[in-house]
């Protein structure tokens, strides 16, 4: 009828212009920041090598976990409906978009289009198939992070004949960052009709259902992720028993859970790791800051999932280079500061970024605050671990550092420590003031003074 109709036009209309306003300005933020950030990034020192390999091995797996339930238990598809998409491509001809992508003829093409492959008709005449790869529009987001991490590793060993290319990065990256938080000033309008209009073209309950099962799926990999993966990671490393960590954090798990902010636990999670577990300060407060950042184990479970049930949402089965994508960005984004938090809106840059049907991601609005808080349970819990396993295979070289007087945060650090910290009361952590700044800031950023080495048990 006329009269339904008018409604959802409406709607369709005004999400469709926010949609407009944070779609085509996001392309330029990624490479900037993934440039600078692993322009910045060291691995000279045992400590930093080690912290690195955790926080990106414990991401991968937790990418890992999430996109294994989602695509076993589907919580998106409809009953009956069948998990075959009939026109995708063979793996071997997905592996080869892939690789096409990760090496495109244009890295500014890149930021706009990317490579795809399609099967078509047989000619007749010579039985071969015809156009069957071209381009599409959908950031190339392979090609832009794997040529980000070559360019970032070139200006970090330029030194300071890259200094003014960098500049020029950075000036996009502000520029690019600026546009971004000012697009969010609307989200509270833009989220309105973002859910009106899913509101209005799901009709019946079965949307209910999908979205519980979406929770349950969401909670069972976290379960997992902080129950088996992260304790076995670290018994397999230290034979210690990863309860003690457990309990001994217990009251930092519980503040995250309440407050549901990472940020605002971490003046806590630093007193329970240094005062509780015995971790190393030079490491905590190394560590702690950078992993509270980048390291969101959760976070990066959660965007898997979501963003492969908002294609099955839409009908749609994601071929292998899409799953390959998906994985990558979901690990990548995770970390991306600014933005998030606001976890709706990360869904959907990465359903845009692979070319994936992004306007049911809006419909995540109305469960963002039953998944949010385990979320960053497991987000603080993967940081006490990675303090923890680093401490306990540290030792040696700690003592080693003590007695060279090598600090951590000198010229050679492992990654530029985005935290500063000025005790404004000297009788506990909690009540320092923490100032975060993102990946990438400038080395003189790090720890000014060696902090006092606690005795090692």
């Amino acid at each position: 009828m006329e009269g339904d109709a008018n409604p959802r036009r409406c709607a369709a209309r005004v999400q469709k212009c926010y949609r407009n306003i944070v779609r085509d300005k996001y392309p330029a933020l990624r490479p900037a920041v993934c440039v600078l950030g692993f322009s910045a990034v060291e691995t000279s020192t045992k400590v930093g090598r080690r912290a690195t390999a955790f926080f990106l091995s414990t991401s991968l797996l937790s990418v890992t976990s999430g996109l294994i339930l989602v695509m076993l238990i589907q919580p998106g598809v409809t009953y009956g409906e069948t998990g075959e998409d009939a026109e995708s491509f063979a793996i071997v001809e997905d592996l080869l978009d892939v690789l096409w992508n990760i090496f495109p003829s244009s890295l500014f093409v890149s930021c706009f289009q990317r490579h795809n492959s399609e099967r078509r008709e047989a000619d007749s005449n010579s039985g071969l198939e015809t156009n069957a790869a071209h381009y599409v529009e959908g950031t190339n987001t392979l090609g832009l992070i794997f040529w980000s991490f070559v360019f970032g590793q070139i200006f970090h060993n330029g030194g300071n004949e890259t200094e003014k290319i960098r500049g020029t990065f950075a000036a996009l990256r502000f520029f690019s960052k600026s546009w971004l938080h000012y697009s969010l000033s609307f989200l509270p309008f833009g989220v309105l009709f973002l859910v009106s209009s899913q509101v209005i073209e799901f009709q019946d309950w079965e949307i209910i259902s999908k979205l519980g099962k979406l929770i349950g799926v969401v909670h069972a990999g976290l379960l997992f992720h902080g129950a088996v993966v992260l304790p076995l990671i670290y018994f397999s490393f230290t034979k210690c028993n990863p309860c003690a960590v457990l309990r001994k954090v217990y009251p930092a798990l519980l503040s995250a859970f309440l407050n549901s902010s990472s940020s605002a636990t971490l003046p806590l999670t630093l007193q329970r790791c240094e005062e509780e577990l015995g971790v190393d300060r030079r490491i905590s407060r190394y560590m702690l800051p950078i992993g509270t950042k980048i390291n969101k184990n959760g976070t990066a479970l959660y965007e898997v999932i979501a963003v492969v049930f908002i294609a099955q949402l839409s009908h749609i089965h994601p071929d292998t280079s899409q799953l390959i994508s998906i994985f990558v960005l979901a690990a990548v984004i995770a970390g991306t500061e600014g933005i998030s938090s606001t976890w709706f809106l990360t869904t959907f840059f990465v359903l845009r970024a692979v070319g994936l049907p992004a306007e049911g991601a809006a419909i995540l609005v109305v469960i963002d605050w039953l998944i949010k808080p385990c979320n960053t349970v497991v987000n603080v819990f993967g940081n006490c671990i990675a303090v923890a396993l680093i401490h306990e295979v540290s030792k040696n070289d700690l003592e080693e550092m003590m007695e060279s007087g090598e600090e951590m945060g000198s010229d050679d650090q492992a990654v530029p420590s985005p935290a500063r910290m000025h005790r404004s009361n000297a009788e506990g952590l909690h009540q320092e003031d923490i100032e975060l700044h993102i990946l990438g800031q400038a080395s003189d950023d790090a720890l000014n003074t060696q902090p006092e080495t606690p005795a090692v048990e």
